[in-house]
């Protein structure tokens, strides 16, 4: 709208040349919106649109059942000793001193880890990136161990 308004100041026939181009992109917005997946209309649906797929539907249960999930289990991977050796194997290896870049995500956990006194504790104080960045570090994943074994 504003170049339409640009170009009348400058001049009418300006105006009246621009005006598929501005008309078209004033109208993008609402047009999208009348034809989109979310419209009540039902305008330019496809029949998966409106019935998915038995696949697609249990993939989208599957997704909220996970969402919903309030916290993700960490303690079955401290409990499974198989498990656990086999999360440990794949860790990547140690940050080099002074080559690697300091992850202050994992330095934050690891202090968080330190000052827990229970396991609960320490992952309801860990944020989502600092207990990815705490699995992710054998010390920090031997400390959480710790904490489980005495919980």
């Amino acid at each position: 709208m504003l170049l339409g308004g640009m170009a009348w100041a400058v001049s009418l026939s300006l105006a009246l040349w621009m005006l598929p181009v501005v008309l078209g992109l004033a109208l993008a917005i609402p047009l999208a919106l009348l034809t989109g997946r979310r419209c009540s209309s039902g305008l330019l649906r496809t029949p998966e649109d409106a019935e998915p797929p038995p696949v697609v539907a249990r993939a989208a249960a599957l997704q909220h059942e996970w969402q919903m999930s309030s916290a993700p289990d960490v303690t079955r991977l401290l409990r499974e000793p198989r498990l656990l050796a086999a999360h440990t194997a794949m860790l990547p290896p140690p940050r080099r001193p002074r080559r690697d870049p300091i992850d202050a995500t994992l330095v934050i956990a690891r202090a968080k880890l330190e000052e827990a006194d229970a396991f609960d504790a320490a992952i309801t104080a860990l944020s989502a990136p600092e207990l990815t960045a705490a699995l992710g570090d054998a010390a920090a994943l031997r400390r959480l161990s710790a904490l489980a074994d005495a919980g």
